[in-house]
């Protein structure tokens, strides 16, 4: 694992000259750019293998072995080290893509996302739950921007939200940074900060390769309270805008 960190670390150290000497304008040093953060790419999801088997390993142990094992308790110093590696090198790699400006998809409104028959109305249940914990449908004739006509649905998902994974969380940062970098949004963050800790992603699901959420920086201030009615599906949601992330070759 350390030779792996090692190699991770050197392409990280020949990203930053290359950004430092001009990559954009040189045809030459963009494709070597590219090429390091493949070679990025290809050695975390090597480390992410790693993580997932001493987990497997890790789960195995705590139904076999009483906690405080010391058998146990060095095995979790390894799964920690792993995951420490992999926060290390999800942040590089971040830093390396927004240097060359790899966008690796894009967003779309929520509501764009329904009219382009991108989520469904099905979706927009699960959505509003995720969000709010409840679903209401308005009823018909009715104005259905008053909750008073409102009624709610018996709609449990069938399965719990899961976690939004690593990969995509740190797509979703760099697009977002690239994105407030291009309308000068940024003027408070580092891109560092931004990426590490400075950015907030509230996520409401993965549907058939869509992720929905809301990005926003820490010292953002949220908007006025947005009411949604989706085919009678209506919601509210307040603070930042909901966000439909698309990869571009998926």
């Amino acid at each position: 694992m350390k030779k792996i960190w090692a190699i991770a670390v050197s392409a990280v150290l020949l990203l930053g000259a290359l950004s430092f000497a001009g990559c954009d304008g040189n045809a030459d040093a963009m494709k070597s750019l590219q090429e390091q953060i493949n070679i990025q790419t290809e050695l975390l999801q090597k480390l992410e293998g790693k993580l997932t088997e001493q987990t497997k390993q890790l789960e195995k142990l705590k139904e076999e072995i009483a906690d405080g094992q010391t058998e146990n308790k060095n095995l979790l110093e390894k799964l920690n080290a792993l995951e420490k590696d992999r926060e290390n090198l999800l942040n590089e790699l971040a830093l390396s893509e927004v240097r060359g400006h790899q966008r690796k998809g894009e967003f779309v409104l929520l509501g764009d996302a329904y009219d382009q028959k991108i989520l469904t109305r099905e979706d927009m249940k699960h959505i509003s739950y995720y969000l709010n914990g409840e679903v209401y449908e308005a009823k018909d004739g009715t104005d259905w921007r008053d909750e008073s006509n409102w009624e709610k649905l018996d709609f449990v998902p069938s399965k719990p939200l899961k976690s939004l994974d690593v990969f995509t969380e740190k797509d979703i940062k760099v697009v977002s940074y690239i994105d407030a970098m291009e309308t000068d949004h940024n003027d408070y963050y580092s891109v560092e900060n931004y990426l590490d800790t400075d950015i907030r992603i509230e996520f409401y699901g993965e549907y058939r390769g869509n992720y929905v959420v809301s990005v926003y920086g820490l010292y953002e201030v949220g908007a006025m309270l947005e009411f949604h009615n989706y085919d009678g599906i209506c919601f509210i949601s307040s603070g930042h805008p909901i966000l439909v992330f698309q990869y571009k070759n998926k």
